[in-house]
């Protein structure tokens, strides 16, 4: 039995994620914090070694319950899993035979291995099979708002003006096409990704391409045709440098100059997290398929380091909404 404090809508799609997976009571109690070195589960797999940012290894379960008709599953022995940072690495290693499969576009450059629809480049055909699925994930440009932070107090980005222009400086579209491969959607109908209900491109206006919008904007903001406006620095990793260089060059078309620093994740995630930050690259993955997963990071009682709204952006009449959805789901 479940009692919760008060409704929570998404509470039965929250319940699906691995977090809250069933296991025996006596292997936490036992393990304490040292439980996740030591997971006990039903797995079709065993856990047998960790070493931390380099190997997992699991063994078969001989006990596990599945049967494909005949036979015991699973029918591997063993699995193995490499951490490897460096994609360029990674890739090669798949190419040599070291690895069997690599998991996620992010972990090999798309540019070399996938043609403009997203499918493999012909070389590569006859050697890989290519597996599709859907995946909620927003990509997205954050930019911290509070005001009451020394960092955005001396910012231009506390403009309003200035954070439209930004948004209207630079082509998703063709950023999608070029960069991804086509693998994904221009978010052009706010930040719930496509796939799920609440996304509706005629009822929710986003952003496009347009320059003049910038323009205007620019002029609004105090800053025309990007007139004493400073540089702006914008934080991202190396797995987005090329999408943050293509933002950084349309952006000075527009008359807005980027300057960008390529940190670590780790680094940037702390940042990020301690609003050290003005505006950054990052990205949400729905651990839920709920529109709450994604609409909680603009709710104001989730501020950073507490909570995931790492732009502390703040609209009371947003919370409203949002704690109606949470409570019976019929917001739209």
């Amino acid at each position: 039995m479940v009692y919760l404090k008060e409704p929570l809508s998404a509470f039965l799609s929250v319940l699906t994620m691995k977090y809250f997976s069933v296991i025996p009571y006596e292997a936490p109690d036992f393990y304490g914090q040292d439980f996740r070195r030591n997971p006990v589960g039903t797995g079709p797999f065993k856990f047998k070694l960790w070493e931390e940012g380099t190997k997992l290894v699991l063994l078969k379960n001989e006990k596990y319950f599945e049967y494909d008709g005949k036979n015991r599953l699973p029918y591997l022995d063993a699995v193995t899993i490499s951490f490897v940072k460096d994609r360029e690495t990674a890739f090669m290693e798949l190419l040599n035979g070291k690895y069997d499969m690599l998991s996620g576009a992010d972990a090999f450059n798309i540019n070399e291995v996938l043609d403009k629809n997203g499918d493999l480049q012909p070389e590569y055909n006859s050697k890989f099979i290519l597996q599709k699925q859907n995946y909620l994930k927003t990509d997205y440009l954050g930019i911290l708002v509070d005001e009451n932070i020394d960092i955005v107090k001396k910012s231009p980005l506390k403009i309003k003006a200035l954070r439209k222009a930004i948004n209207y400086g630079f082509d998703r579209v063709k950023m999608v096409k070029f960069f991804r491969k086509n693998i994904g959607y221009p978010a052009t109908a706010g930040f719930i990704p496509n796939g799920m209900p609440s996304f509706n491109e005629k009822i929710v206006k986003g952003y496009n391409y347009n320059p003049d919008k910038v323009r205007q904007l620019l002029i609004e903001a105090g800053f025309p045709d990007g007139k004493d406006l400073p540089e702006i620095t914008l934080h991202t990793t190396d797995n987005y440098l090329e999408q943050t260089e293509f933002i950084q060059s349309q952006l000075a078309e527009n008359n807005i100059k980027v300057n960008i620093s390529v940190d670590k994740p780790v680094v940037l995630r702390q940042a990020v997290a301690a609003c050290e930050y003005n505006l950054f690259k990052k990205s949400w993955v729905g651990d839920y398929a709920d529109e709450e997963n994604f609409m909680h990071l603009f709710y104001s009682k989730n501020f950073a380091p507490v909570g995931s709204n790492y732009t502390h952006y703040k609209n009371p009449e947003f919370d409203v909404l949002y704690e109606k959805y949470c409570a019976n789901k019929t917001v739209r």
